[in-house]
């Protein structure tokens, strides 16, 4: 695990301190600045590296909060801080700094979830702007969204709209998985104030559904570490045939097993994070290869935790039932690990010889 320093440890232990408090809210991370950790420091935002965003996921994971800091902390403000112009930057960065512009990215599409470029969503032009037709799935944070980030093919290539949640011709049925949604867009009328239109919107959309990758990843091991922690207590503490049943030989070994996955997990997502800069063939194997390691550790660690726990370990009443659920929602997020490990099966010969 990658070493912390001292600003980082101050940023987890107040995470940790919002999310264990009474009311922990996302007006709470907006109050301390954390939702402007993305934005550059010249338009009132941090300019926060991939490691420390990586610490705030871990830290939901842990803490098992619902608050929509990856879809729009994330993946949203880095499509705005990278596609959208210095005067929608001035409007919107500051919304969504405070907390009252909430995003969500609608870029994936019914039959091909995980594809990097779904292009069935339509914007025709009209004479005050555009008009959107299409149906996104599985739309991340778009259950708490104010505003989605919408992909779609324009007359000039793809392009990424700015679509209010209320407006007329766009539906958002929440989603049975996590916090997503479905989105259906019925020519949704919209100015062209609202197209960010900035270059090679194909490019910024890539990067940022990778960065949603690193921090999703981030978030699981939060999970997981929470998870373990949990197993471990409740071995040391409940008792069977007058013992606590962390003594019986058998179970020590499936608490090792989860451990030596966790140890693993970290190692895969502090690579995943540290390829976040890197060109972007190799940063994208670098997190479709932890997504799709996390995804089996997590199913492993959380199963074995839930045998461990016993018949309550299958209840949501149970804080390591609802991290279970919590790692089985993620494992469908952003790229399943069916597709992750098509992916790497892809990659070039010489980027696969290249950790050999």
């Amino acid at each position: 695990m990658l070493t912390q320093s001292d600003e980082q440890r101050m940023l987890v232990d107040m995470v940790d301190g919002l999310l264990v408090a009474e009311g922990h809210a996302w007006s709470n991370f907006a109050e301390q600045g954390l939702l402007s950790m993305p934005f550059a420091t010249g338009r009132g935002g941090l300019d926060s590296s991939a490691a420390d965003l990586s610490l705030v996921m871990g830290a939901l994971g842990r803490a098992d909060v619902d608050l929509p800091f990856l879809a729009s902390a994330i993946i949203g403000s880095r499509l705005v801080r990278n596609l959208a112009s210095p005067a929608q930057r001035l409007d919107w960065a500051p919304k969504i700094a405070a907390g009252t512009m909430v995003l969500a990215l609608a870029h994936a599409e019914p039959g091909q979830h995980f594809d990097a470029a779904p292009v069935g969503a339509i914007a025709e032009p009209t004479a005050s702007g555009f008009s959107l037709t299409g149906q996104k799935t599985m739309v991340l944070g778009g259950k708490h969204a104010t505003h989605f980030l919408v992909s779609a093919a324009g007359p000039s290539g793809l392009k990424v709209f700015l679509v209010p949640a209320d407006a007329a011709g766009v539906t958002m049925s929440p989603h049975w998985l996590g916090d997503g949604a479905e989105l259906t867009l019925t020519g949704a009328e919209l100015s062209s104030s609202n197209l960010l239109d900035g270059p090679d919107a194909a490019t910024f959309l890539a990067a940022a559904l990778d960065h949603g990758l690193a921090g999703l990843v981030a978030g699981a091991v939060g999970a997981m570490e929470q998870l373990h922690h949990l197993t471990i207590d409740y071995l040391k503490t409940r008792k069977q045939f007058g013992v606590a049943i962390g003594s019986f030989q058998a179970l020590q070994h499936r608490a090792v097993d989860m451990l030596i996955e966790l140890e693993q997990a970290r190692s895969m997502r502090d690579h995943a994070t540290a390829a976040l800069d890197a060109d972007p063939t190799i940063r994208r194997r670098a997190v479709i290869a932890a997504k799709a390691y996390i995804d089996g550790a997590a199913r492993l660690l959380g199963e074995t935790a839930v045998q461990l726990h016993g018949a309550i370990g299958m209840t949501l009443e149970s804080p390591a039932g609802r991290l279970f659920r919590r790692l089985s929602t993620t494992q469908m997020q952003l790229c399943d690990r069916t597709q992750c490990l098509h992916e790497l099966s892809l990659s070039p010969a010489s980027l696969l010889e290249e950790d050999e």
